[in-house]
């Protein structure tokens, strides 16, 4: 087929699917994360020339924690917020997590502190580094619960903006502090800072303040949030979202464990390049139909969604995510002397692993939704399996980097395309 004759095609099925309910607020909010995607991959040829893959590597560790504590501090009632009928009920559950947020990050500044010299030996990191982990994670997880909010109030732009202020002003730090004294601790300053600007900026947007609850009322309200009324958001997503965090997210940790901080870090540049559209166009795409799927009761029309919705997926993937990695290759491959040319060769093997899961992750709303997060238990396992037999093949049969980069790659389609599978069925079912 001539290449005229395809890219109509593709217009056309692009002009179908945006024919479909909410296409103006969804492609608008696309719209608005693509710019902001666009604008950090330009910026990132320059955000890394002043740093090596190592300080990466040691930037990965640090930021393995506070993602964690920051994403998962707040025990998932960012859903509870977002679905909740009562305005005032949500405003307490954003105070109550916000005070959480905080002594979760009291406690982890002291663990950071107090913790032996022996692990930071091992891992290759300093101890201020470490203690930096806890203001970042703090910003993460009150950023998440601000996000919430908005997409409560189907303040979808206000989100978004938010989210590309935090990816943009990220490059624009790094290269800033890069020219003048490039380090670990300067990255991590760098986070804490975008952070903190996503935060005033959805604040002021959505006009909803930072607010904590006093500890006494904190303690009070805590039994009627987590055991009562909002107990199963975090019984059931907590769990199953920090094994998906662990499995994903601790690759560049394993890798630096076990091949050095350099491989760790080229690793971690390959997931923050793809994590991109993943985490911000797929985002997108999912936050506007959890909102809308949240007071939606048929069943068929749900299904409707998902196939318009998996279908736009499909058409984003197939066109950003190919050329994206064949130009951070060309890049890595180029310029840097050669120091980042490893990550461009992790991200072409990593490509089809990368696609499935942009796809996936926003249909998987529809477990969340229809409250059958049990079957997210399928594909936890799925992806246990594909990550177990990894490091099985890697150690049992000696496999290069790159060749255990290529059984990584299929190994986690297929968890993926479990996962896909698994999101249809649940919607299908009565």
């Amino acid at each position: 087929m001539p290449k005229s004759s395809r890219a109509s095609t593709m217009m056309q099925r692009l002009r179908k699917i945006l024919r479909m309910e909410n296409a103006g607020l969804l492609s608008a909010s696309v719209g608005i994360q693509i710019v902001g995607y666009a604008i950090s991959l330009a910026l990132t040829p320059l955000a890394i020339a002043f740093y090596t893959p190592a300080e990466f590597g040691k930037l990965a560790v640090v930021l393995y924690v506070a993602n964690f504590v920051g994403g998962y501090g707040g025990l998932r009632l960012e859903w509870a917020v977002i679905n909740e009928h009562s305005r005032r009920i949500a405003d307490l559950l954003m105070r109550f997590a916000a005070t959480l947020l905080l002594l979760w990050g009291a406690a982890l500044f002291a663990v950071a502190l107090l913790a032996p010299s022996e692990l930071y030996n091992l891992l290759a990191i300093e101890r201020g580094q470490a203690m930096m982990a806890a203001p970042i994670a703090v910003a993460i997880g009150l950023g998440i619960f601000q996000q919430s909010w908005g997409i409560r109030e189907q303040a979808y732009r206000d989100v978004y903006l938010s989210r590309n202020v935090v990816m943009v002003s990220r490059q624009v730090l790094q290269i800033a502090f890069g020219m003048i004294l490039p380090s670990v601790l300067m990255l991590l300053v760098t986070e804490l800072a975008a952070r903190v600007l996503g935060i005033l900026v959805i604040v002021r947007r959505l006009g909803k303040p930072l607010e904590v609850l006093p500890l006494g009322r904190f303690v009070k309200q805590a039994k009627a949030a987590l055991l009562r009324r909002y107990g199963h958001y975090t019984k059931v997503a907590l769990p199953s979202s920090i094994v998906d965090f662990a499995q994903s997210e601790s690759l560049p940790v394993i890798l630096l464990l076990t091949h050095g901080p350099e491989v760790g870090g080229a690793f971690w540049l390959v997931q923050r390049i793809f994590g991109l559209p993943v985490a911000l166009i797929g985002t997108v795409v999912g936050d506007v139909f959890q909102g809308q799927m949240a007071r939606q009761r048929d069943r068929s029309v749900i299904v409707k969604q998902l196939s318009q919705t998996a279908a736009l997926l499909t058409l984003f993937a197939i066109v950003l995510l190919p050329a994206v990695a064949v130009a951070f290759w060309f890049l890595t491959q180029n310029l840097y002397n050669g120091t980042w040319a490893l990550s461009g060769e992790i991200g072409l093997y990593l490509v089809p692993a990368i696609c499935l899961q942009f796809i996936a992750s926003p249909l998987s709303r529809s477990l969340i939704v229809l409250k059958c997060m049990q079957y997210k238990y399928v594909f936890d396992g799925a992806l246990f399996l594909a990550l177990a037999s990894w490091l099985a093949a890697t150690q049992v049969f000696g496999l290069s980097l790159m060749q255990s980069m290529i059984f990584l790659s299929i190994a986690q389609s297929i968890a993926y395309s479990i996962y896909i599978f698994l999101s249809f069925y649940v919607a299908k079912l009565k």
